[in-house]
């Protein structure tokens, strides 16, 4: 997914609040944390993954596609509704020795 539609997605499937969640309920309303980590969960155990991640390792992941697609981290930290940019390099983006030059 390229920056551009995600932007695209929060402008047209979340509900309007410049606070709003990526993860939404079917209507775009506000998916509430303990409705989120039983979606999560179920759907964790319906693809067979054993491996234990959170939904902060969704988080983490995004960041990094975010970042390889081009996108700074002020951008990402507007999307993720973070802040301090500092966070975005400190905490979310990690070196991936596997990804090819």
């Amino acid at each position: 997914m390229r920056v551009d539609e995600f932007i695209e997605h929060m402008d047209t499937r979340v509900e309007n609040s410049p606070t709003a969640p990526v993860m939404a309920t079917k209507r775009g309303l506000t998916m509430f944390d303990t409705s989120f980590r039983s979606t999560f969960d179920t759907a964790r155990k319906k693809a067979g993954v054993t491996r234990e991640f959170t939904p902060h390792s969704g988080r983490s992941w995004s960041t990094m596609k975010l970042a390889e697609a081009g996108a700074t981290p002020a951008e990402i930290g507007r999307l993720l509704g973070q802040s301090d940019v500092k966070t975005i390099p400190d905490v979310y983006l990690k070196v991936n020795a596997d990804r090819p030059n």
